[in-house]
């Protein structure tokens, strides 16, 4: 494996991949494969990313870390909420991933694990997140959150009368 470039705390950008050009900070790299776990600003934890993905900002700055999480703690509580969900619903369906998938998903009774499939894959649950925000779709322009909430309970229903599941 060739010599560590980046650091644990180093502030960096990203130059490729999903989440391109933007700031992250390097949590730990792999003794496997050599791969950098990072936290990306306003996003969380991703792994996989290899030292040409990541261009240097500013080295040993951990105390950015810490401020990120408390601000995207913040954020997600607050785009959890159902309320802001429809009172936003077009930034919801205009932005497409985000905090208040899950809130969409409990509704219809499918949980962290079911969205990200049976070995946890980010591609599984972007093709989930889609799906939800789909059958929330018109919900979501309206701003109909109790006539949201009547249909995924109306749906939760009809599946367990037959004996399936909710996905």
């Amino acid at each position: 494996m060739p010599t560590q470039a980046l650091h644990r705390g180093d502030h960096v950008r990203t130059t490729r991949g999903l989440f391109r050009d933007r700031e992250a900070i390097i949590e730990y790299r792999s003794d496997a494969d050599g791969a950098y776990s990072i936290y990306i600003k306003d996003l969380g934890s991703v792994s996989w990313y290899d030292d040409g993905d990541l261009a240097l900002i500013e080295r040993s700055r951990e105390d950015l870390l810490a401020q990120w999480e408390r601000e995207w703690q913040a954020e997600r509580a607050k785009k959890s909420d159902i309320d802001w969900i429809f009172a936003n619903g077009r930034e919801v369906l205009n932005v497409g991933n985000g905090p208040w998938i899950r809130t969409l998903a409990a509704c219809l009774r499918v949980s962290i694990d079911d969205l990200h499939g049976a070995h946890g894959e980010f591609g599984t649950y972007l093709r989930n997140a889609r799906n939800i925000l789909a059958v929330a779709r018109p919900f979501l322009e309206s701003g109909d959150k109790n006539g949201f909430v009547s249909y995924a309970e109306s749906l939760v229903a009809a599946n367990a009368s037959t004996g399936g599941e909710t996905k």
